[in-house]
């Protein structure tokens, strides 16, 4: 007897792959949204003296980069909206975040914000809709070693991608004297 999903035989679900992976994705990107209040723009892109880590800055535009590369390997790139100018220069997997403190290098953090809020929205909303024959064909993306199927590399750049990346502004967060971004759950 197969495990049910919404009333029906998982072997029957053509979407079982996708809302298995949209949860998590949502979770990642509403994690994304409560990191950013109380971040100062002027201080968005600076790295905390003495620590040599990503600043919130880097982190949100390097993770808005990726939802129009994955769009092609859906099947859709009539979807990709392109990147702003210089961002896949500027937050590419092989740039490395600079201390910007006159604000030169990178654009603002609204605007990186926006982009990856913008993105990743249209491309959770659209995985809705994605059928599992898609997501579990072969990769033909460079990190098909990694991860072998297209599902795989999306579940892998929705999620652990960007937990991994938010991690970083999070600590950012606390150097910085922000605190902590989210409040600790209280013991039952």
């Amino acid at each position: 007897m197969g495990h049910q999903f919404e009333g029906r035989d998982l072997h029957q679900q053509k979407h079982y792959i996708a809302q298995t992976i949209i949860p998590g994705a949502k979770r990642s990107h509403g994690y994304a949204q409560t990191l950013l209040p109380g971040i100062d723009p002027k201080a968005a892109n600076l790295m905390p003296k003495g620590v040599k880590t990503n600043h919130p800055t880097f982190v949100y535009g390097h993770l808005s980069i990726y939802p129009d590369k994955l769009f092609p390997m859906l099947g859709r790139p009539d979807l990709v909206k392109g990147n702003p100018a210089r961002y896949d220069e500027l937050f590419s997997p092989y740039a490395e975040c600079e201390h910007d403190p006159e604000g030169t290098k990178y654009p603002s953090l609204d605007e990186v914000a926006a982009h990856y809020n913008e993105r990743t929205s249209a491309l959770i909303e659209f995985l809705g809709g994605v059928n599992d024959e898609v997501l579990a064909s072969a990769n033909p993306g460079p990190m098909k070693e990694m991860f072998p199927t297209i599902g795989s590399q999306v579940a892998f750049m929705l999620q652990a991608h960007t937990m991994m990346h938010l991690g970083q502004v999070s600590a950012w967060r606390r150097v910085m004297g922000l605190g902590e971004a989210m409040p600790r759950p209280k013991k039952p």
